[in-house]
């Protein structure tokens, strides 16, 4: 959605999320972290054009995903029995 000054609707974009689904959800400034589990996994955003986000970032995981750690220049993904899976932010 886009809003002119005064707050008022000017357009709507509209896109095909179908098949996607994300459990959780981190933000770091204008960095996005979403997670979920597989096959979707870990994907990164730059926000710093809400209207278009850019893709940093994406890795595949195996098990579900129970939460974001970030520490340093990594995010950490525990999976369960699967163990944890270490993932370079940048």
């Amino acid at each position: 959605m886009r809003f002119d000054q005064s707050g008022a609707l000017t357009s709507e974009d509209k896109h095909d999320v179908s098949g996607y689904h994300f459990d959780l959800l981190d933000v770091e400034g204008t960095r996005v972290y979403l997670a979920s589990s597989y096959p979707t996994g870990l994907l990164i955003l730059d926000m710093n054009d809400f209207a278009n986000p850019a893709i940093l970032g994406a890795s595949r995981t195996v098990g579900y995903v129970s939460k974001l750690v970030r520490e340093g220049d990594y995010l950490y993904l525990p999976m369960g029995s699967y163990g944890v899976r270490r993932v370079q932010a940048k």
